[in-house]
């Protein structure tokens, strides 16, 4: 049935027609697990009246308690999902009034009477789903079951099935949210009053005497959404002081002594609340038992190995020793080169292995030569890349080898080491093979840079690589101007940049014409940057310039357009960056020359604009104009000069509009073109 998702009408119908369906024995129970399927995905409950929304509810419930005769426990468990699935999206509507909180609330209550039948092999299905349908409810609004925290530890202590797992779940995560809300609302809990050993020692409603429901009747009053914590350091809150901790450490025996019943998945969950837990209420971290903490240490289970790595940030020198952490550094390098794991999971385990040790709270705490002094050479060797690594994987391994090494001033085996190991990304460039490997490569010199940036002999051998690299393999220059510019923005200081583009550009000068032509456009984009810098001389790049705008190779070329835009490019970049009056006579016969000898009007126009403005006005002044700024009158306004193709009158009058000029001078500058007075000596006359 196709319904309008946006007709309010049309859903309240498609409602009726469905609740009907699924009320009706006919109809199969593979059918009803579509239809429900159907309530779950299609339907907009944000966009529906709460009358209609508690219409669901209440017939959904009724379908569980009275089911039909071919009813199964699957279906009557898609029934708890589908509820659950509406109380969460329209909440919105169930939320903002008093009387509809009772929708929410009796909800809640009837998904808790589900599982109040404990040990019952008849319900086992339905009495998981509906845990886990109230762990998303309580995940949805922190704290809104705290009332019933008691209850829950209660059916934990009962519960001797396989489920177990599912009441455990979600009795740790009421636990953290009601620890959270009470340390929250701390201030407005009375000085004799213990509401935390209440709620676990008790069924008492105490959530809403601490919150004033009858007052409030507001969900998101009562229990405001508070991010959860997934970990490290950040913890804003705690328990009060005054609060005796009796039951919570009853509480936290209790999930501790019965770990060995918990698989893997479920095990994680309840461990990281747990982990919460105990550092909220200021507890000893020694109930997670350090035998078995140290257990975890040759799992093969990434979730269960990060908890650990967790649990070290968390409670730091409380639960490890100095040789726990060793160990557990050793075995993650072990972990990140198994072969059985995927390669997204050996990034992930290289990640760490750069990270560690996490129980830092800042990274100038961390000791940048941690992996350099706990891993022999044994251990460095396995992050050494072989010809059987995956080509994703090389890069994480060359990144967790820089960490390992500590190159200095001088030449040494570390940097020697390093640079020696981008073979397996340099050689299948050498043989013609340029992508990904090119990008991969660019990406470690940069990691290599970024972390060893103030070993001098390091930078100088990355320095002479890409070097050789630009002159072996023109079609790379893109990359190394994108790792200069990654450079300049990370040290601005650093001359490197500096030195690769004007060794660079010497050498393409250099060269013959005619064995520049198959590159000249990745040539002409390293000149255009690097007279971004000031510290490079621009004589030199003029006279090549005037060489390129006479080849008549590039002007009978059809790529002629591009090229002398790429030329121009380079020329306004001078006039933008440089001191021109010192060379004005061979800039002046640079433009001159592309202006007579290319063979299109635009590139011509903008040549001989270029020319006006280097013998017309002031190397500051063209600067400011340049840029896209000028100063007129005393007011600043903003002209964006474009390079694309365009007739010589279009592109004056998109020069003249920039400035916005008043009328009279509009009216001169519509004279002037008309009477077919180039443009930009036009914009030149009235700028002056």
């Amino acid at each position: 049935m196709d319904i309008d998702v946006d007709n309010a009408q049309d859903i309240e119908t498609f409602l009726l027609d469905t609740l009907d369906t699924l009320c009706q024995e006919s109809t199969s129970e593979i059918a009803k697990l579509q239809i429900l399927s159907n309530l779950q995905e299609k339907v907009q409950w944000a966009s529906l009246n709460v009358t209609s929304a508690e219409h669901v509810t209440g017939s959904l419930k009724n379908m569980f308690i009275y089911p039909g005769i071919n009813d199964g426990q699957f279906y009557k468990s898609q029934l708890l999902v589908t509820l659950t699935v509406v109380l969460i999206l329209s909440s919105s509507k169930l939320k903002n009034l008093q009387e509809n909180c009772e929708t929410l609330h009796s909800s809640v209550q009837f998904l808790t009477d589900v599982i109040s039948k404990v040990n019952d092999p008849s319900s086992v299905l339905t009495r998981k789903t509906a845990c886990e349908c109230l762990w998303e409810i309580e995940i949805s609004y922190p704290g809104l079951l705290q009332d019933r925290l008691g209850y829950f530890f209660k059916r934990c202590e009962q519960e001797r099935s396989v489920i177990f797992q599912s009441y455990m779940i979600l009795f740790v995560t009421t636990l953290k949210n009601a620890i959270v809300h009470i340390s929250t609302f701390q201030k407005d809990v009375p000085e004799n009053q213990n509401y935390l050993n209440e709620l676990l020692s008790s069924e008492a409603d105490l959530s809403m005497k601490m919150n004033c429901l009858s007052e409030l009747g507001v969900i998101e009053e009562q229990f405001p959404v508070i991010t959860n914590f997934i970990g490290g350091h950040h913890y804003d809150v705690s328990l009060p002081t005054k609060f005796q901790n009796k039951e919570i450490k009853r509480a936290v025996s209790f999930i501790a002594d019965n770990y060995n019943l918990l698989t893997s998945v479920p095990l994680f969950h309840v461990l990281l609340q747990l982990m919460h837990c105990i550092k909220l209420a200021s507890l000893s971290p020694s109930v997670f038992k350090s035998q078995f903490v140290k257990s975890l240490f040759n799992t093969m289970d990434l979730p269960l190995f990060q908890l650990v790595l967790l649990l070290k940030s968390t409670f730091r020198n409380q639960l490890f020793e100095e040789t726990d952490s060793i160990i557990l550094l050793q075995r993650l390098c072990h972990l990140s080169n198994q072969r059985f794991l995927g390669i997204s999971q050996r990034l992930l385990c290289f990640h760490w292995l750069i990270s560690f040790p996490q129980d830092v709270k800042a990274e100038h705490e961390r000791k940048s030569d941690f992996l350099a002094e706990h891993l022999d050479f044994t251990e460095r060797a396995k992050f050494h890349p072989t010809v059987f690594d995956p080509l994703e994987i090389i890069p994480g391994k060359l990144n967790v080898l820089s960490c390992c090494c500590t190159p200095g001033d001088g030449p040494d085996i570390a940097s020697a080491t390093l640079m020696n190991c981008l073979v397996c990304l340099h050689k299948p460039i050498n043989h013609g093979l340029k992508r990904p490997y090119a990008a991969l490569l660019f990406q470690v010199l940069f990691s290599y840079y970024s972390r060893h940036r103030d070993s001098v002999a390091l930078v100088q051998e990355i320095y002479r690589f890409l070097l050789s690299i630009a002159t072996e393999h023109s079609d790379l220059v893109p990359y190394i101007l994108d790792f200069a510019i990654s450079v300049s923005v990370l040290t601005p200081e650093s001359y490197l940049p500096c030195e690769i583009l004007r060794n660079f550009t010497d050498y393409i000068v250099a060269l013959p014409l005619r064995k520049q032509i198959k590159n000249i456009r990745n040539f002409l984009k390293a000149f255009g940057y690097a007279m971004r810098l000031k510290d490079i001389p621009p004589k030199g790049t003029i006279g090549y310039l005037q060489q390129l705008a006479m080849c008549d190779e590039i002007r009978r070329s059809s790529d002629n357009w591009s090229v002398g835009n790429a030329i121009l490019h380079v020329c306004r970049n001078i006039l933008q960056y440089h001191d021109t009056s010192k060379i004005i006579a061979e800039f002046g016969e640079c433009l001159l020359t592309i202006n007579k000898t290319n063979q299109d009007i635009d590139i011509c126009d903008r040549a001989m604009f270029y020319y006006t403005l280097l013998t017309t006005i002031s190397t500051e002044k063209c600067a400011r104009l340049l840029t896209g700024t000028i100063t007129k009158l005393g007011k600043t306004k903003t002209a964006h000069l474009s390079e694309r193709p365009g007739t010589k009158t279009l592109y004056g009058f998109t020069l003249l509009c920039c400035f916005n000029l008043n009328l009279s001078q509009v009216t001169q500058a519509i004279f002037l073109v008309t009477m077919k007075v180039p443009s930009f000596i036009a914009l030149v006359y009235l700028l002056n």
